[in-house]
This record gives structure tokens, C-alpha cells and sequence, in this order.
């Protein structure tokens, strides 16, 4: 049983453009004896949320865990970042339990990677987002439509592009703890929306200068893990 991909990449760096169309086999994914057929090859499908603290990518019921070979049998995966800010860092070797963080992929917003990689037994492929929380950040402005800007002299600077939520922690203005989605397309500057990330809100009865805020970075991403 095999695994075909087809699809096409295209890279414009300043006058420079490069295109690769492809389409092969992936994988072969054959019977190793007569107690494991194709059949039973399995995969795992999922669309997850992640924080700065990190979480092992859940491959179901793929054995990792094998103390009979060098590798693992986790086949290709193919992972999208699905948010509009901040990329998805992925660690693919990482151990049984989360551990150390080492970044070995950064697939930027709205962009999908394809990897077949060879992993040792017992390490499982882990998915952060690229920033922890900024605590105590300072409210600049407030508009009706939801555009936000941030102090940028403050001792919590919000300077990335980045998507998460974000709630009134004090400072100025009226108590307001309900969450909100922020999208930080510029150092300093955001829109904030309803939970559902499309619709914008209006948060001038609460949100003042000098209000402050805790934003927390997620990354919404999906992805398909096949068995070796």
C-alpha cells in the first residue's frame, strides 16, 4: 500500500523565482510478516491548538515505543500552520514525555510541511508556538473597530507578529475579564476579535490607555501521520 503525493512549490526571492511540481510515491508501506498486512498500517488525523509550553504530536496508535529496532515507525507527516501570525515551531525527535525543546521546523502562517523522518525509538515529534506570554503589556490606543496598539517603552513590549488571546489584567479603565483574540500583525499593533478570530469587537467601555494586559500566543494547526 502506498502513500502517493502530488502538489507543486514555488519560490520568489526578489527577481528570482523557482517552481518544483512533483509527484511520487511516498512511502511503501508493505507487509514486514505475515502477522502485520497493510491493512493494518494505521495514521492519525487531528486539527489541535497549541501554546508556547508545547505538547507531543499525537500519533494514535503508531508504535513508537520499540525496543526491537532503531527507528520508530512514524511514516510522513504533513503538518499546516492554519493561523495568520506566528509560526509553528515542530521538534521531531523529542522523548517519550515533553522535554527540551529544539526546534528542527518553522512552518510560517498559512504554510504546510511534508517530512518522511527517520526517528529513534522512543522519541516522539513535539509542536510549540514560537512565543511564550507577554505579562503586564501596556494598552497604547483602543478603537471601536478593534484595532489595538501597544506602549513600546513599556517593560512588556509586544514586538512579533503574532495570534493568541489576550485579557485585561488591571491598570486603567473598567474590569473586564473576558477573552478576546488578538492578532498582532506588526510590532505594537493588533486587531482584537470575538473567540471566533473573524469578528472584531469593540472594547473602548473597558480598554483604555494604560490598561494591561496578558497576551498568550497559540498556533491552530492540523495534520496527517502515517505508519512506516
Amino acid at each position: 500500500m502506498a502513500i502517493s503525493t502530488t502538489g507543486s512549490v514555488e519560490l520568489n526571492y526578489g527577481a528570482e523565482r523557482y517552481r518544483e511540481d512533483y509527484a511520487y510515491s511516498l512511502l511503501a508501506l508493505n507487509a514486514t510478516s505475515a502477522s502485520q498486512p497493510d491493512e493494518y498500517k494505521s495514521w492519525q488525523k487531528s486539527q489541535r491548538r497549541v501554546l508556547f509550553a508545547g505538547h507531543l504530536l499525537d500519533v494514535g496508535d503508531i508504535p513508537v515505543n520499540e525496543t526491537t529496532t532503531t527507528f520508530n515507525k512514524i511514516g510522513g507527516i504533513l503538518i499546516k500552520n492554519m493561523c495568520d501570525y506566528g509560526h509553528l515551531e515542530v521538534d521531531l525527535d523529542n522523548g517519550a514525555t515533553l522535554t527540551t525543546f529544539n526546534a528542527d521546523l518553522k512552518i510560517p502562517p498559512g504554510g504546510a510541511n511534508l517530512v518522511n523522518p527517520l526517528i529513534a525509538s522512543t522519541k516522539y515529534p513535539a509542536v510549540r508556538a514560537e512565543f511564550g506570554a507577554a505579562v503586564g503589556a501596556k494598552v497604547a490606543t483602543i478603537a471601536s473597530n478593534g484595532a489595538i496598539t501597544f506602549n513600546n517603552s513599556h517593560t512588556t513590549t509586544v514586538t512579533s507578529p503574532c495570534q493568541g488571546i489576550v485579557v485585561k489584567t488591571g491598570g486603567s479603565g473598567s474590569a473586564n475579564t473576558n477573552h478576546y483574540v488578538i492578532k498582532v500583525s506588526a510590532a505594537h499593533t493588533g486587531v482584537v476579535y470575538e473567540l471566533d478570530g473573524t469578528t472584531t469587537v469593540d472594547l473602548t467601555a473597558t480598554y483604555v490607555t494604560d490598561s494591561l494586559v496578558t497576551i498568550t500566543p497559540f498556533i491552530d494547526y492540523r495534520y496527517l501521520v502515517t505508519e512506516r
